[in-house]
C-alpha cells in the first residue's frame, strides 16, 4: 500500500517535469508554444507530403509553418493547440516524431 501512494503522489510531479520541455519551445513569430497546459504527445502521419496529427479523434493539416525543425528530444511527436469555440483547432506548434 505504501508503494501505490507513492506512485500517485508522484503522478502530478511527473506532469509537470514532462511538461517542462515545451517551455522553451517558440512559433514561426517568435511566441511561446505552450502555456502549461495546451501539448501533449500525439500519433503523426504524412499525407500529401504534409503531417497530420491525430486530435480530438480526427486527423488535421498540419500547417508547414507550425513544424518545428529541431530534433524531438524523445522521438515521439507532440502538438501545441487550443480548441476554439467554434470546434477548430488552432496549432501552435508541431514537432515531428524520429519515425516521420
Amino acid at each position: 500500500m505504501p508503494l501505490v501512494l507513492l506512485l500517485l503522489m508522484l503522478l502530478p510531479l511527473s506532469n509537470t517535469q514532462a511538461h517542462d520541455m515545451y517551455k522553451d519551445w517558440k512559433q514561426f513569430n517568435g511566441a511561446s508554444c505552450c502555456s502549461n497546459q495546451d501539448c501533449e504527445p500525439v500519433d503523426e502521419r504524412i499525407k500529401e507530403g504534409q503531417y497530420q496529427a491525430f486530435i480530438k479523434d480526427k486527423w488535421i493539416t498540419v500547417p508547414n509553418s507550425r513544424v518545428r525543425k529541431e530534433p524531438s528530444p524523445d522521438g515521439q511527436a507532440h502538438i501545441c493547440f487550443t480548441q476554439l469555440q467554434d470546434g477548430s483547432i488552432l496549432i501552435y506548434c508541431f514537432q515531428p516524431g524520429m519515425g516521420s
